[in-house]
């Protein structure tokens, strides 16, 4: 493994802050927290793997990035329009929500002049804590 793979590698561990955080909430969790948090665990085996041996365009690469779509999705949906909480939550998660597609687009930005460049890397290391820490909104 690189080793600017083995910060991503590192910082794809912070998708297990919002499952533990479910873990210790899990008597006030419903149907969709429990797909949510499910799908965070993909999310970090496939990232982790992806991670290990990057290979840009590969079949990893992509299955990572599908599953990462549909999460931000789920997630998204979830917290704007399912999910019953303040105004000051939603913006709190819009806020995040906005900064980790700025950190997405640059660090796709330097992948696509140089893969695995520092720049790209931390790019998406930051992609992945702020990603972690706003899916935490959805398990409040």
């Amino acid at each position: 493994m690189e080793y600017n793979n083995f910060f991503l590698v590192g910082s794809s561990c912070f998708f297990l802050i919002p499952v533990i955080y479910f873990l210790i909430q899990l008597r006030f969790s419903n149907i969709m927290e429990i797909i949510l948090a499910s799908l965070l665990l993909l999310n970090l085996s496939f990232s982790i793997a992806f991670w290990c041996h990057a290979i840009n365009g590969g079949t990893m690469h992509i299955i990572d990035a599908i599953f990462g779509r549909i999460s931000v999705l789920l997630f998204s949906a979830y917290i704007f329009f399912i999910k019953e909480c303040s105004l000051y939550v939603k913006m709190t998660f819009f806020n995040m929500f906005i900064s980790t597609l700025i950190l997405f687009y640059f660090s796709s930005y330097y992948s696509s002049m140089d893969w695995i460049s520092n720049c790209h890397v931390t790019y998406h290391f930051l992609f992945h804590i702020f990603i972690g820490i706003g899916c935490v909104i959805a398990f409040l």
